[in-house]
């Protein structure tokens, strides 16, 4: 139903009432409109009430209530003429009801402008929306495209983490890339944690752990971390992860789940 319609409707059921089919047409459209269209109909009825109240009664002339009553008053059986001013008396009632009917006009119309407006704003707030998701995918998609690059690039070195101790199921891989200078790992199977544990990556050389950063495993026991400083890895003996309280400690003192020989 095109807002013509809904408009002609709903000003039909406010002023007249409608026929059944009609009453239900208009009920539905209301429901399809959602709240917009309930808070037209609240304003249209504001609107007309704010009109019925501004009516005001004229009072006649005293003049003419006094011809009135003496012509009432005349011999009996004897039609009484009362003649009355020339002019154009309808004029005042003629002019009200054109500036009501210019009031409803615009009070309409400015709901009309109101009901687009909240449209054309949730419309601009969905393409905002889409812009961000499609921002967001542009960024992951780089990402993705970024450590593809490492993982397949000609210098690149990988060393692969087995499971141990509480996740003997667990997996992983560190990628190194020489002439970046980039390093990622990523891991698989990893049970879930506690909300105050992490994973935290060790890299060791001369029989000491370093600390090369902390991560958490997604739902599905997946998990990545780039390593920020790629000279931890320089010369390792092994790598291990192991379990520690968040956010990371200096050495570790948890459980060991990976364990890799370099």
């Amino acid at each position: 139903m095109n807002d013509e319609r809904f408009l002609e409707l709903l000003q039909e059921s406010l002023l007249s009432g409608l026929p059944p089919e009609e009453e239900k047409a208009l009920a539905e459209e209301l429901e399809r409109r959602g709240p917009a269209g309930q808070r037209f109909r609240r304003e249209l009825e504001e609107t007309l009430g704010g009109l019925a109240l501004d009516a005001r009664a004229v009072a006649p002339p005293d003049h003419l209530r006094a011809r009135v009553l003496a012509a009432t008053e005349g011999p009996a059986g004897q039609p009484s003429v009362i003649p009355l001013p020339r002019g154009r008396p309808w004029l005042p009632w003629a002019a009200a009801g054109i500036a009501a009917a210019l009031a409803l006009f615009l009070g309409v119309s400015n709901l009309r402008l109101r009901d687009r407006a909240d449209r054309l704003a949730a419309e601009a707030q969905e393409a905002r929306e889409r812009l961000a998701e499609a921002d967001s995918a542009a960024v992951r998609l780089a990402d993705l495209q970024s450590d593809f690059d490492l993982l397949s690039g000609p210098g690149s070195s990988v060393h692969a983490l087995a499971g141990t101790g509480p996740a003997p199921g667990a997996r992983a891989r560190v990628f190194l890339d020489p002439l970046t200078g980039r390093a990622l790992l990523f891991a698989y199977d990893l049970p879930l944690l506690q909300p105050d544990d992490v994973y935290e990556l060790w890299a060791i050389r001369d029989g000491t752990p370093r600390a090369a950063g902390t991560f958490r495993a997604g739902a599905e026991g997946r998990a990545r971390l780039e390593i920020a400083d790629r000279a931890l890895l320089k010369d390792v003996e092994a790598l291990a992860v192991t379990v520690e309280p968040a956010p990371g400690t200096e050495a570790p003192t948890g459980d060991m789940v990976l364990i890799s020989s370099l």
